[in-house]
């Protein structure tokens, strides 16, 4: 057996006791379905998925894919039960207070006594808020969006993400180590407050006071341990 399936009998316990919390409604009949109907379309589906790679398998490494662990796959079919929706409290009461919970985890995990944040559906919408947020808090005295910058070995989705939001984006070289390379023009200091965090890797939201800032005419960047950074023209 290649996929695992244990978890499979510990979440049926679980949708017993999710159902258990709600036996006080007015009892009514959930809609029916085709058992058989049911089966033959998820046996196709199972068909259709064997045309992939083995994500899966601890030998292949072709792909950043991996299944969530099971603890996670089953929570969030348990949550799809009842699909409650984090848009707002009465959308999802518990659920919110669970994410609350969950970011309150992450920050402690880097020391963060401060935090405010949320989950998101995935790293690319992630990329997209956190730009967004730049870009409606950074602007030039003319009252115009900076520059987002980062590495030329930045994820995609924050050139493609800037051109969608409007945001003009500078991409910085970077040498055979992957670190970015200062080779030309210079961003000085001029704020103590961190705006923007670029790494060889990805750009992300940081607290003020542990990265040095760069701030110029053009762009808004912070990089670690540094307090002078150069801008390619």
């Amino acid at each position: 057996m290649q996929l695992e399936q244990k978890s499979l009998n510990a979440f049926l316990e679980a949708v017993k006791k999710l159902d258990d919390g709600f036996a006080a409604l007015p009892e009514f009949s959930p809609s029916t379905y085709d058992e058989t109907r049911l089966l033959d379309v998820l046996k196709a589906t199972a068909e259709r998925l064997h045309d992939n790679y083995p994500y899966f398998h601890p030998l292949y490494a072709g792909q950043m894919l991996k299944p969530p662990h099971p603890i996670a796959r089953a929570a969030y079919a348990l949550a799809m039960s009842i699909n409650p929706n984090n848009h707002a409290l009465d959308g999802g009461r518990a659920s919110s207070a669970m994410e609350i919970e969950a970011i309150a985890a992450l920050a402690k995990m880097f020391h963060w006594p401060q935090h405010l944040g949320h989950l998101s559906s995935g790293g690319t919408f992630a990329n997209l808020e956190a730009l967004w947020v730049a870009g409606q808090l950074v602007y030039t005295e003319d009252g115009t969006p900076k520059a987002i910058a980062a590495s030329d070995q930045a994820h995609y989705t924050h050139s493609r993400i800037s051109g969608v939001l409007g945001l003009p984006f500078i991409s910085l070289p970077s040498d055979e180590h992957g670190r970015i390379e200062p080779n030309s023009g210079s961003i000085e200091v001029n704020s103590s407050h961190a705006r923007l965090s670029v790494s060889p890797s990805r750009s992300f939201w940081r607290c003020p006071g542990d990265l040095a800032v760069q701030n110029c005419s053009q762009c808004t960047i912070c990089l670690p341990g540094q307090n002078r950074f150069t801008r390619p023209h």
